[in-house]
């Protein structure tokens, strides 16, 4: 509450200093001041979220109305937006004072209505508007007024400012020419310049959006209101009744025009009265005072209609309250107790008003204070106040009140005012108290006891003044007349009239609006500015100490005083005071964890040490204003105590971290620091006697080896020369040389004449002889050195011989080139890595049990190499150790047995072996399902049963590993293995071979062990065989992940030859995966010659092709090859099939090995008694199953092949036709196709043996028969008859095969019935043909038929211990199979295809739970569960998984359905009416998990999800059944639905249970979900027409909310979880994505959020984080994201750049993200640019014809989102969708001149600021001399053109574009061309950017450097001219001259009090509040003038904190 006087005076305490004094301060924190009232009462509204209301009350001249002008302007200058409705709420008061304020005697601004100005804020504390109830306007002062007061201002501002010719127009004189304005002789008023004031006046108007039309309308009634009051009436007599008449009718004339009405029909009006009486209409005339009457009656209705005319056009403009959660503050300014000499109506009203007021005074003040103390049980003395309630229920409230007395006598048509006061005195005149009645009954007056005083009111007037009419005439005359604004004034009453309601008083009105007054008051919390007038006479400086007391007693502020004094106004419930203060007492714990009022008792106690006044309540603790401050005080200094202790603790601890980190870098570099010097001399001195050392040695090494090696040199010769001579070659030949010499001498001797020839002789064959014994000897030696490797394959493969191996002429040398040279791709490892790395002694020395060497022993292994996991795992290692040393001749064969053979099968026995060992036993299974039960229980059973098994399981398998268990047969059998009998070649290659096969366990230890050998194997032959082995094992099996590096190492070190080859044969083992059957004859020749196998197949037509394979070659391959080379396009179906003997079996095309059967066909013959090489198998090639939309039109190859098998079939019988009619059409068929249309009986009956089917033609039986019905085939057939061609007709035998032979053309897969339905037998054969799945029994008898359309669902489940897989088939019908099969992913693969491809195909859908549309929306389908849905618009099964919407046909009807309410039907033709009978059952479609998930365990457990979330914060949520998935389904959900689970369906609740009490914000995030839905594709909607329409919707509503914030990234994240469509969970990331760059949510949901981010692989999932980081630093954004962004994430594109323009004509690309502001894109183009700093620079966005300024803290993407939505609201071209964004620039430029200094930043200077001063300059803004118009005009010159000066030479013209128009004028062309051109000369030393500087070094010496001009109309000061400019500084705000460019003013920031922008305008308010100086400009360029002001005035406002800090 505040006392406020009035000081008649303008004071400076109103000014913006104080406005910031008292922001954000407390009552009594600072002097009371007005300013401290509205700011408390804004503070508490936005803290309390409660509205309030500042009720101004006092009498009349106490200054009320200054007061709430005070108040509105203080609210709208905290409001901080200097927006344009501030402005215009503030300019509706001097508008509201013109019209309803006028001089009286106590006031010379007196408010002559009231007024309850309701101003709206939203939740951030912004004005957004405004609204205005007004009570009781004084219309009596329209025509009379008492001595010394005036008329409406209104009217006498109008007389004196309206120009001459507007008073021409409306023949208005001055204000003493009009008796409505001098009936109180005074025509003007103190302080008031009427010609200013109505200046103001228009512009308010103008600044509410009154149009010049309707201020003129305005006038125009005042005008003719005061030519009215001029109207005189001259009485006259008619038929002896009293009449009148007008006299002046010139005057009646002008009244007339300028309302509009005809002059005859106004004076008509005026003198004649009529009256309707039983539907006649009387006329009657009146009288002169009666006409008088009339007219005064007339002029107040014109005008109090016009008031509230206008008060409604203010609200219209003011009230534009967006939000719907506003608040508040209300502003009362209502008239004040009046006691005048003559007092009527109006006064009862106003003084009832006051009594009201002073009730709800004392309502809050005295009654509900006190009750509040005893309710609370405190000790209280109650105070008595005057309670003025009595009165009010006299005059207004009680029955037979005051007021329904004067309404029920003005209703009455004889009721008088002396007869109202008669009943007035019967009914009050015994209430004396309160009731007067005067001392004279004479006296028409009674008098009332108010709280202020007694008032007596004059009745005369009462009744007319209640009535508040005039004449049914003049309203007639209003109808009837053409102006428009006043039949809109009347058009309410008019429309009364002609409804015949019901008079409404004027005070039945006014007590109503006095009532909603009240209710609203009532609603607020109340402030209360009670003001004083210190005197009468209305002067300063004088003090009425006795009218003062007088206001103060009877306005109970004496009672306040004391109320307050003894009161306690603070009042903390336990719990705050608990929680707020607990920190002052010792020990006291959190509120919710102790009794509050006890912990408030001890705080008192320990902080209260004197007698303090408080007092405990029953719910509250009782302050004083002192003692709640010293709590305050105290609290802050406990707080900023332990504040600084947690501070200094915290900064020590970072400080000492740091200091710590220092110390040990610090230690570490000094250790080293100081070891390098010790290190270096060191170093030095090691080297030097290393050195030495080596000198030493070198020099006793030198001497040593010289001696040794002259000692060598000496003996060298010596020994070669004996060498030489008797060992070697040359020696013998010299010796048979010397011998010849011998020879010839003794021949010589023995005269032998011929002794020379004969000794030559001699010689040469001694030379021959010894020749050919070198010769001979140099062969032995190449031969038994240099054995060829494949003599010595030969020898260890001598196993094989018996057979010549015949040449195969290589055909794909390609595939053998990869295999022999080692270029297969690696299939593990991708490409060609460096495995230097991987060592095979580094592997044994890490895996080698006990050490055990790992290169070539013949020892036998006491343990395996590896560790094993079972005890006969080792048995089998040392079984193995021992048979590849026997392979590899390392190890003799056992020789005291015989070598006999035996029939039995290697792997069959090895079977046996492995599946009666320890693996299989009982002990270990319960070891296994023992460990798998511990794996399923939870932490604390499992702990239980730790120790309770711990020992047990420890002991046994302890003694498995002694071999305490008794385990007999698996070492019997490897003993009699190894020690019966000598085994073959070919059966150890199938023992250690089929270990790897059979046990994955052993593959490691048979590598290992081959590996072992083949290091540093001295033997040939055993090296040649452990390859051999090695080649052909890793044919068959691969190694671990564990060991695979190490082989792949160890096969690259190996030979030549084979290192190659093996590793070729190793990447395409780990292509095709292990083989199932040892190495076949047909490998082990291939492997011998490292060569391909060459396969022959064999076609139906009898054809056969060479097909080329290696061991790992699968039949898809071999099929692939064959499709390949015959081009055969249909491949499904075709299958290889291999025979042997009178067996047949079915390789497929899929993943079996082909050697595998080639290999068992090997095994058989041997089982047969013939070996291996003697197996006669064959392959065919041939069709094997039909698909259900096998079309043989489509592959004309295809239909080919299955012809020719179709006539073999048939002939051979393995077709069979139902009827001999069959027979005769299919054979006459292959005739028409062999031998053409024509029927040739001869050649008929030729080869009719090569048609017949065998099992028809008998020996000897003659065929004439057969003939005669193949001929009348023939002679019907539709293919001879149509002339079809060849192809056709096997197209349609074909088609008949298909149709009449399904189960022929099957796959058959054996199979044993172990749980489901009873079926006559258990063991089958399962048949998967086109029609469905058939279970035969071996006597080829059905068991069961199924149709596809009857399946369910098909899964399997491999068995890891034997090849007994599940198989599990579900049928519609509830019906479950499970069958064990040993090729069960081969049926279950085929099984799901053919499902998969019927419902790609399929039409038909079925229901599987009721659907209804939730608005019955006719374009939605209605169904049942198990009705039809047939598709349509070209949508099949295939299109409809990928939609969550489709569109079909049911019950007739057409239209959408979603597709997770339906079940695609594997099926192409309408189901039968029993499946769909099925599928109406109730559990057909119960959840289950299906046997092979689609996700893996650990892949869901690595997926985070919001379950454990959704526990604990959303809401409960129904649980659906889920529904029954099949192979392939429409994407729905599989499990039970959950409201964190992915969903296509809209929701009607939002998911956050803390959202549901608040039902705006659910159905907000409700209609977000929608929007979600849409945007992902999930819900049908129509094309967006902006790509940010559906994100706008999902985000706008959330930016606004904090609790929508988590909804959203909850709804997101829903949608992201288990989304199995992919192009709407790519949707789902994007709104992910962009989500993470608005806002942030709750901290717990941040947790989730990160966990669900960080488990997820999506691309997206990085850049998320990183932008929730950010998001979380730099703030949430204001705008759902831009348009641009959007589409950038559309396009999978996270960089967005924008070009930026420069002032120079340049331009940069600048990325900008979603949380990048203004002023860091400010900084990043400044560092870009190299300015030194940013100061002052800002972003401008240029769109349409504005330019707009992006402030430095918005964010860019923001701004540009509100920009483009102001301009398609302000634009109706722009509400479409247009492409927008390209019409906007965004540039960087100069927008604040401060700091600025030429020549300081050179880059500054040459990009913006010459550049963006030129332009200013050039237009003529500045005043400039003409020298410095020369000196600029040379520089400017040299700036564009440099030292180029014979342009200007040339060209005159270019003058233009140098100097300023106004300045060139001054002189002619060639004068100025003169001196720029000597000018420029005498700068001719500066370069172009130095002219540049030069230019802003001159213009920087002008007062009006660096400002922004603009070019305005203003008419608010005459002294101005009309056009002025006004220019922006950093100095102020300037006003210019036009012409003189003269400063005329200058307004420093500090003197700015407000200032707004409107659409033309711009409203600028300088000074002290009471007597504000107002600049009212049109322009459109007042939005930037607006800016330019506030971006001056914060950077002067940052500048000053930061200089005070």
């Amino acid at each position: 509450m505040l006392v406020a006087m009035n000081p008649y005076e303008v004071l400076p305490i109103y000014t913006n200093a104080l406005i910031k004094e008292y922001r954000e301060h407390k009552i009594g924190e600072l002097p009371p001041h007005i300013f401290a009232i509205g700011d408390s009462s804004f503070n508490d509204m936005k803290t309390t979220r409660k509205d309030q209301c500042i009720v101004i009350s006092g009498e009349s001249g106490a200054g009320k109305t200054e007061s709430t002008k005070l108040i509105l302007q203080y609210l709208a200058a905290i409001s901080g937006q200097h927006s344009w409705i501030e402005q215009q709420i503030l300019e509706a008061n001097p508008i509201m004072e013109a019209f309803g304020n006028a001089r009286t005697v106590r006031n010379d601004n007196s408010s002559r209505f009231g007024k309850y100005i309701d101003i709206n804020f939203n939740k951030n504390g912004v004005i957004e508007g405004a609204k205005i109830e007004q009570y009781l306007l004084e219309k009596s002062r329209i025509v009379s007024q008492n001595e010394g007061e005036r008329n409406y201002h209104i009217f006498y501002s109008m007389v004196a400012g309206l120009s001459k010719e507007e008073k021409k127009r409306l023949d208005l004189g001055e204000a003493s020419d009009y008796n409505y304005l001098k009936g109180g002789k005074t025509l003007t008023c103190s302080g008031r310049n009427e010609v200013s004031e109505f200046s103001d006046i228009r512009g308010a108007m103008k600044v509410l959006n009154f149009s010049d039309q309707e201020c003129w309308d305005i006038f125009q009634l005042l005008a003719s209101i005061l030519h009215l009051g001029n109207v005189k009436f001259k009485a006259k007599t008619i038929s002896n009744l009293d009449a009148s008449d007008v006299s002046d009718a010139n005057l009646v004339n002008r009244v007339a025009l300028l309302l509009g009405a005809n002059k005859f029909d106004l004076t008509e009006s005026l003198t004649k009265k009529t009256i309707f009486a039983h539907g006649d209409a009387v006329i009657s005339h009146l009288s002169k005072d009666q006409a008088s009457q009339t007219r005064d009656a007339f002029a107040k209705a014109l005008y109090g209609k016009m008031f509230i005319m206008i008060i409604e056009k203010i609200n219209s403009v003011i009230f534009q309250t967006k939000s719907s959660s506003k608040r508040s503050i209300g502003v009362l300014d209502i008239f004040g107790f009046e006691n005048f000499q003559v007092n009527s109506f109006e006064q009862l009203c106003i003084n009832y008003a006051n009594e009201n007021l002073q009730q709800f005074f004392v309502q809050h003040i005295f009654k509900m204070e006190q009750d509040y103390y005893t309710k609370e049980g405190i000790n209280w003395k109650h105070i008595s106040f005057i309670d003025n309630q009595i009165v009010l229920d006299m005059i207004g409230m009680k029955p037979m009140n005051i007021m329904s007395l004067i309404d029920e006598e003005s209703k009455f048509p004889k009721g008088t005012d002396f007869t109202m006061l008669s009943k007035l005195h019967s009914t009050h005149g015994d209430n004396k108290d309160i009731y007067s009645k005067p001392k004279s009954d004479l006296v028409p007056a009674f008098g009332i006891q108010h709280f202020a005083g007694p008032v007596f009111y004059d009745v005369p007037g009462f009744l007319e003044k209640n009535r508040d009419t005039f004449s049914q005439d003049l309203k007639q005359l209003i109808q009837k007349s053409e102006n428009v604004y006043l039949r809109k004034l009347f058009e309410n009453d008019l429309s009364q009239d002609n409804n015949n309601k019901r008079m409404v008083t004027l005070s039945s009105q006014f007590r109503t609006s006095l009532d909603v007054l009240m209710r609203t008051l009532n609603a607020c919390h109340p402030y209360f500015i009670r003001c004083i007038k210190p005197n009468e006479d209305k002067k300063a400086q004088m003090f009425d100490r006795a009218l003062c007391c007088r206001q103060l007693r009877y306005s109970g502020m004496m009672e306040t005083a004391r109320i307050r004094q003894a009161g306690y106004p603070i009042r903390y419930t336990y719990t705050e005071f608990v929680e707020r203060f607990r920190h002052l007492g010792k020990n006291i714990p959190p509120a919710h964890k102790t009794n509050c009022k006890e912990a408030s008792k001890k705080i008192c106690a320990n902080v209260f040490t004197g007698d303090e006044d408080y007092q405990f309540g029953n719910t509250r603790i009782f302050l004083k204003d002192l003692q709640n401050e010293f709590l305050e005080k105290e609290r802050s200094r406990i707080l900023a105590k332990y504040i600084l202790v947690l501070q200094k603790a915290i900064k020590g601890w970072i400080y000492r971290r740091r200091y710590l980190k220092l110390k040990a870098a610090a230690l570490a570099t000094q250790k080293h620091f100081r070891a390098r010097g010790y290190r270096t001399r060191y170093l030095i001195m090691r080297n030097g006697y290393q050195r030495l050392q080596a000198a030493i040695a070198a020099r006793h090494v030198t001497y040593d080896y010289k001696k040794s090696r002259g000692i060598i040199q000496k003996l060298q010769p010596l020994c070669k020369g004996y060498v030489m001579r008797h060992k070697q070659q040359w020696g013998k030949i010299v010796a048979i040389v010397k011998l010849k010499n011998k020879e010839e001498k003794d021949l010589k001797k023995a005269g032998n004449k011929n002794y020379k020839h004969i000794a030559e002789t001699n010689m040469q064959k001694r030379l021959a002889e010894l020749n050919k014994e070198y010769i001979l000897k140099e062969q032995e030696i190449i031969e038994e050195d240099n054995i060829n490797a494949d003599e010595i394959v030969d020898n260890e493969f001598d196993f094989l011989n018996g057979f010549a191996s015949t040449p195969v002429k290589r055909r794909n040398e390609t595939l053998m080139g990869m295999l022999k040279d080692g270029e297969d791709i690696d299939f593990i490892h991708g490409q060609e890595e460096d495995l230097s790395a991987y060592n095979f002694r580094k592997f044994a020395a890490t895996y080698f049990v006990k050490n055990t060497n790992p290169q070539y022993s013949k020892k036998q292994l006491k343990e395996s190499l590896l560790d094993l996991p079972t005890p006969d795992d080792v048995i089998a290692a040392q079984a193995l150790w021992i048979t590849i040393l026997r392979f590899m001749g390392d190890l003799p064969e056992p020789k005291f047995e015989e070598n006999t053979t035996t029939k039995e099968n290697i792997m069959n026995k090895l079977t046996q072996t492995l599946s009666r060992s320890f693996t299989n036993r009982k002990e270990f299974r319960e070891i296994l399902s023992e460990e798998k039960r511990h794996a399923t229980l939870g932490k604390m059973e499992r702990q239980k049963l730790i120790n309770m098994t711990l020992k047990r399981k420890n002991k046994l398998l302890e003694d498995v590993r002694r071999g305490l268990v008794e385990d007999n047969f698996a070492a019997d059998s490897y003993s009699e293995w190894l020690n019966s009998r000598r085994t073959t070649n070919l059966e150890k290659l199938h023992f250690i071979i089929g270990h790897g096969i059979l046990r994955p366990e052993l593959r490691d230890e048979i590598f290992c062990q081959i590996c072992k050998q083949l290091t540093n194997n001295p033997s040939k032959s055993s090296h040649a065989r452990g390859w051999i082995l090695l080649s052909l094992c890793v044919g068959c099996f691969p190694p671990t992940e564990r060991f695979v590096n190490y082989l792949r190492a160890f096969i690259r070190d190996g030979p030549p030859g084979y290192a190659p080859y093996c590793e070729g044969r190793l990447n395409r083992t780990f292509k095709n995966g292990a083989r199932t059957q040892p190495p076949s004859w047909l490998e082990l020749q291939a492997t011998k010659n490292k060569d391909a196998i060459n396969l022959n197949v064999t076609f139906m037509d009898r054809n056969s092709k060479t097909i080329e394979v290696d061991s790992a070659s699968t039949s898809h391959e071999v099929c692939q090859q064959i499709a390949l080379n015959l081009n055969l396009k249909d491949t499904f179906g075709f299958s290889l099939f291999i025979t042997l003997y009178d067996k047949v079996m079915s390789l497929g095309s899929d993943a079996d090995h082909v050697m595998d059967a080639i290999s068992q066909c090997e095994q058989y013959a041997k089982e047969q008694g013939y070996q291996e090489r003697a197996a006669s198998w064959s392959l065919f090639f041939r069709k094997e199953l039909f698909t259900p939309w096998h079309d043989p039109c489509e592959d004309a190859v295809a239909t080919d092949l299955i012809y020719h098998q179709i006539i073999r079939g048939l002939k051979y019988g393995e077709y069979r036709c139902n009827t001999e009619g069959d027979v005769a059409t299919l054979i006459a068929q292959q005739y028409y196709v062999e031998n053409g249309a024509r029927m040739d009986q001869n050649v008929l009956h030729t080869r009719i043996g090569e048609y017949l089917p065998e099992v028809l033609v008998k020996k000897g039986e003659r065929t004439d028969y057969w003939e005669k019905k193949i001929m009348d085939a023939f002679a019907r057939s539709a293919s001879v008859k149509q002339r079809y061609p060849a192809i056709k007709a096997k197209e349609d035998m074909v088609k008949y095969s298909k149709a009449v032979w399904p189960i022929l053309f099957s796959r058959f897969f054996e199979a044993v019935r172990i749980s489901g339905p009873e079926l006559p037998k258990n063991n089958m054969i399962i048949a998967v043909n086109w029609t469905g799945v058939y279970m035969i029994d071996d006597q080829e008898q059905i068991l069961l038929e199924l149709a596809f359309v009857d399946i369910a669902y098909v899964g399997y489940e491999r068995s890891q211990r034997d090849m007994l897989h599940k198989f599990t088939l579900r049928t519609i019908r509830k019906e479950e199979f499970v069958f064990h099969c040993p090729d069960v992913e081969n049926l279950n693969k085929l099984v799901v295809y053919l499902l998969d491809g019927l419902k790609k195909r399929s039409y038909y859908c079925v229901a599987i739970q009721d659907y209804k549309h939730p608005g019955e929306a006719a374009s939605f389908l209605s169904f049942k569960k198990g009705d039809l849905i047939v598709l349509k618009n070209g949508l099949n099964g295939e299109s409809l998984i990928s939609v969550t919407w489709g569109y079909g046909e049911c019950n007739g009807r057409v239209g959408d359905f979603p597709t997770e309410v339906v079940q695609i039907l594997p099926t192409m033709r309408k189901p039968p009416d029993d499946v769909l009978a099925a599928f109406k059952k109730d559990g057909v479609f119960e959840a289950r998990q299906p046997t092979a998930p689609e996700m893996s365990t650990i892949q869901r457990m690595k997926l985070y999800t919001l379950a454990h979330y959704a526990d604990e914060h959303f809401r409960s949520g129904r649980r659906a059944t889920a529904k029954q998935t099949t192979v392939l389904t429409a994407a729905r959900r599989s499990s039970q639905e959950a409201l964190w689970k992915y969903t296509n369906q809209p929701i009607h609740q939002p998911l956050l249970q803390k959202l549901l009490t608040d039902e705006q914000a659910s159905r907000k995030a409700c209609d977000a979900f929608t929007a979600i839905l849409k945007y992902m594709g999930d819900l049908p909607s129509a094309k967006p027409k902006v790509s940010n329409e559906f994100t706008d919707d999902i985000f706008v509503e959330a930016l606004k909310n904090d609790l929508l914030k988590d909804e959203i990234y909850c709804q997101i994240m829903r949608q992201l979880t288990y989304n199995r469509l992919s192009s709407s969970e790519e949707h789902g990331w994007e709104l992910m994505y962009l989500a993470t760059g608005l806002f942030i949510g709750s901290a717990s949901l941040m947790v989730e959020l990160n966990k669900f981010l960080k488990s997820r692989t999506h691309p997206f999932v990085e850049p998320c984080l990183k932008r929730l980081q950010r998001t979380q630093k730099v703030g949430p954004r204001r705008f759902p994201p831009y348009s641009i962004e959007v589409d950038a994430i559309q396009h999978r594109s996270m960089q967005i750049y924008h070009k930026i323009y420069f002032p120079d004509d340049t331009d940069e690309a600048v990325e900008i993200d979603s949380v990048t502001k203004a002023s860091d894109l400010c900084s990043t183009i400044a560092d870009r640019l190299g300015l030194k700093s940013s100061d002052g620079f800002s972003l401008f966005v240029m769109i349409s014809d504005k330019v707009f300024s992006i402030p430095d803290d918005s964010f860019f993407y923001d701004f540009l989102h509100e920009l483009i939505d102001w301009m398609r609201k302000t634009k109706p071209s722009w509400n479409t969708a247009a492409p927008i964004q390209a019409q906007y620039q965004v540039f960087f430029m100069k927008k604040l001149w401060v700091n600025t200094v030429p020549g300081r930043d050179l880059n500054a200077d040459h990009i913006f600021h010459y550049h963006q001063e030129l332009p200013k300059y050039l237009r003529g803004f500045h005043k400039c001399t003409k020298q410095d118009a020369i000196k600029l005009a040379a520089l400017i010159y040299r700036a564009k053109h440099d030292d180029n000066i014979s342009i200007l030479e040339n060209n005159s013209g270019i003058l233009k574009e140098l100097i300023p128009s106004h300045i060139i004028k001054a002189g002619p062309l060639s004068e100025w061309k003169k001196n720029v051109i000597n000018a420029y000369n005498n700068d001719s030393r500066l370069t172009a950017e130095q002219a540049k500087v030069k230019f802003l070094e001159i213009v920087y010496q002008w007062p009006t450097f660096g400002s922004t001009f603009f070019e305005v109309k203003q008419a608010t000061d005459p002294t101005y001219p009309e056009i002025c400019v006004i220019a922006i500084n950093k100095h102020g705000v300037s006003v210019i001259h036009p012409t003189t460019k003269d400063i005329m003013v200058t307004h420093a920031f500090s003197e700015l009090n407000n200032w707004s922008s409107g659409n033309t305008f711009f409203h600028l308010t300088v000074g002290n509040m009471m007597r504000a100086t107002k600049l009212l400009c049109e322009t459109s360029q007042g939005y930037k003038m607006d800016d330019l002001i506030t971006s001056y005035t914060d950077y002067i406002r940052k500048k000053e904190k930061s200089t005070a800090f």
